[in-house]
């Protein structure tokens, strides 16, 4: 079993490292989102170009991985659907379960994330807009 966790920075690296573990153990493999959502962009790129910026599944999908979105993974159900046409568009069919507890992002958690950054003014910290805090 192998463990990947960043220290909660961002661009670690966590994706590329995960895709090179799960490639070492193929269709044996399962990546596990355990935490945060959609606002989380782990960017792999194959040795033969191929790249896609996972958001949903998880970073292992190249090689063969499935993935499980556990109870504390916020689900965006437009932008999961918009990654896996991507991932068809690269003849990909990722295995992917989900918890039936997980909670999912609305339009309406988005356009509320959106709003409270404007109206921060020049408080603003930098949210992406995805509504991954109201959910």
């Amino acid at each position: 079993m192998d463990i990947v966790i960043g220290a909660t920075f961002g661009d670690e690296g966590k994706g590329l490292i995960t895709h090179h573990l799960a490639s070492r153990h193929g269709r044996d493999s399962i990546v596990v989102r355990f935490n945060g959502g959609a606002q989380a962009g782990h960017t792999v790129v194959t040795k033969n170009s191929k790249r896609h910026v996972f958001r949903h599944v998880g970073s292992g999908t190249f090689a063969g991985a499935a993935t499980f979105l556990s109870q504390f993974f916020i689900s965006n159900p437009i932008l999961f659907l918009e990654e896996l046409k991507e991932l068809k568009n690269l003849k990909l069919k990722p295995k992917v379960y989900i918890d039936p507890e997980s909670p999912i992002t609305t339009p309406y958690d988005m356009m509320i994330n959106q709003m409270a950054e404007e109206f921060r003014g020049n408080q603003r910290h930098g949210s992406c807009g995805v509504g991954f805090a109201e959910t």
